[in-house]
């Protein structure tokens, strides 16, 4: 082995080569690689001979690795912004993969680049504007700025980029001592994530080739609605925009403009995935309604979409997450928290077979609700394992809907206007766990609701009724549990109340208590006018259940004669 290096790189380069039967170019001190492939015999073979890797070497020098790297100067490329390099840059590509090296180089035309490009820092490949440059090959290159953002990145179908961090199209952190209200840091960032998500989408049909995932990197981002038209990024299908958990904050500018950050509006978009970062709103700087998220197609539903399990969005300015149009079909919010709105941390006036799972859903601000489903347009959908908590309405509000729901393990606590979960002409629901405490008003609520199974039902220390069932037939409620509640006013409310027209509603196994001292149920049960007809209200355990009576029924037929404990 002392005796190899002994021996000159220059001439240890050439045994190998002979050994593998490699062609040399004939260099010389006044011919460089750049003139070879200016000239006939240089412009692909000759030149990738020149560069080939070595096979079979033993040991390989600093030389030989240097040797071996194409630089896009090579070509003649200069690199000064104002010079067309696209000449440069198609022999480049020719002779294989190639680094470009720190400089703005002007593309005037389309080209597509089928090689691996590994950009330097500093190096940015900045098309005309209206020109394209495609990438059928790679991209290496760290979180810094790569690409100019006059023209377009696209990628073909057969690529091999994996990621785009936003940083690629020039998205800068921001300094939080002197930066929050820097409009063109705010316009050039919104821009920037634009492209990013831009690049993502190789054309339809989308998804089956290689999707790329825009990463929002470790930082504080500024944005804002650059062009104005009350979108900051358009989400297209296939999509996937991740960041590095909460230390990738998105957060708008001080602003007057009315915004959704991110929007889904393409008919029938679908396979979605936004996830693991930050949005911050703060909305005491905004001046009008801005959104984390909205999703609003006009006629088609987006679907099979995920708003995901790690995204945390904080003071919006106007909802954090907003569905509308025909809103979504087979997707999932599950967004890990969402609070301190202006409006409702969550609304939804549209979904068909939608999951909400996972999600705290907290202190959202004057008259609004922690999440919201309202209107004829939300079909069905299955909310598991949230919490709606310290919002100033209500805590969980379904209102007028057309579908079938399902609610498992939902908590809903301390509201402070309003009721933990107010199910308002949600016909066909299936519950098999609600916990409702400390809520201004009602614990749980079944108002003009039909064809209701209800079991794991828990209403605690509410301050009026702690389950109030109106309007409601052919309702089963299996085991349900009220404890304590009737807080605002002593010997005023029920543990569970009947009223309004309610009939046929089968009531078992109910254990219902007053908390003692001030401030107890009037009745453990109140059945309550003769619109009430024919419930069924058995094998109840009432004991100390009301301060007035532990069971009053008012209504007309109703069957308590089996197992009630009074």
């Amino acid at each position: 082995m002392a005796k190899i290096f002994q021996k000159s790189p220059k001439v240890l380069r050439r045994k190998f080569l002979a050994s593998t039967g490699a062609a040399l170019v004939g260099l010389t001190a006044t011919k460089s690689v750049a003139d070879i492939a200016q000239s006939g015999a240089g412009q692909g073979a000759a030149l990738i001979k020149t560069k080939a890797a070595l096979t079979g070497a033993v040991e390989r020098s600093v030389f030989d690795k240097l040797s071996d790297e194409v630089s896009l100067k090579d070509f003649g490329a200069v690199g000064d912004g104002t010079t067309d390099d696209r000449a440069a840059l198609a022999m480049a590509d020719a002779a294989g993969d190639f680094t470009i090296p720190a400089g703005t180089y002007k593309i005037s035309s389309e080209i597509t680049i089928s090689n691996t490009m590994t950009f330097k820092k500093g190096a940015i490949l900045a098309p005309d504007a209206a020109v394209t440059i495609t990438i059928s090959g790679g991209v290496s290159a760290g979180n810094y700025q790569i690409f100019g953002t006059d023209g377009d990145i696209a990628l073909s179908k057969v690529h091999m980029v994996d990621v785009i961090p936003i940083t690629w199209f020039g998205a800068l952190p921001a300094d939080l001592d002197t930066d929050m209200s820097d409009q063109s840091l705010a316009d050039n960032n919104m821009l920037a994530i634009r492209k990013a998500v831009a690049m993502s989408d190789n054309g339809i049909p989308a998804g089956i080739y290689r999707t790329p995932t825009v990463f929002i990197p470790t930082g504080l981002f500024i944005v804002d609605d650059d062009d104005s038209d009350g979108i900051g990024v358009k989400v297209p299908s296939y999509a996937t925009i991740l960041g590095h958990g909460n230390s990738s904050v998105i957060r708008p500018k001080d602003s007057a403009k009315t915004m959704d950050i991110f929007a889904i509006t393409d008919d029938g978009a679908g396979n979605i995935l936004i996830d693991n970062f930050h949005i911050y709103g703060e909305a005491s700087t905004q001046k009008n309604a801005q959104q984390a998220i909205s999703i609003k197609p006009p006629r088609g539903a987006v679907v099979y979409s995920t708003i995901g399990k790690d995204i945390f969005i904080k003071e919006m300015s106007g909802n954090g997450i907003k569905v509308v149009g025909k809103g979504l079909e087979n997707s999932t919010i599950a967004a890990k928290i969402v609070r301190d709105c202006t409006l409702h941390n969550l609304l939804v006036t549209a979904c068909d077979r939608l999951t909400l799972r996972d999600g705290i859903y907290r202190t959202a601000k004057s008259g609004n609700s922690g999440a919201v489903f309202d209107g004829v347009g939300c079909k069905s959908a299955r909310i598991s394992n949230c919490q709606f908590d310290e919002n100033n309405a209500h805590g969980l509000l379904i209102s007028n809907i057309a579908g079938r729901f399902e609610f498992d393990n939902i908590r809903a606590q301390s509201n402070f206007t309003g009721c933990g979960v107010y199910l308002d002409r949600c016909d066909n629901a299936l519950i098999t766990g609600i916990f409702s405490e400390a809520n201004a008003k009602q614990g749980i609520v079944f108002d003009g609701c039909d064809y209701v199974s209800a079991m794991g039902l828990y209403a605690r220390s509410n301050g009026q009724h702690g389950i109030y069932v109106g309007g409601s037939n052919n309702c089963n409620f299996n085991a349900p549990y009220s404890i304590g509640n009737g807080q605002e006013t002593d010997d005023t409310y029920a543990g569970i109340y009947i009223g309004s027209a309610s009939g046929d509603n089968n009531i078992q196994a109910a254990t219902v208590r007053h908390a003692g001292g001030a401030n107890q149920h009037k009745y453990g049960i109140w059945i309550d006018g003769r619109t009430c007809r024919a419930n069924l209200v058995t094998n109840n355990d009432l004991k100390n259940s009301g301060r007035t009576a532990n069971l009053f029924d008012d209504g007309s037929g109703t069957v308590t004669t089996t197992g009630n404990r009074v």
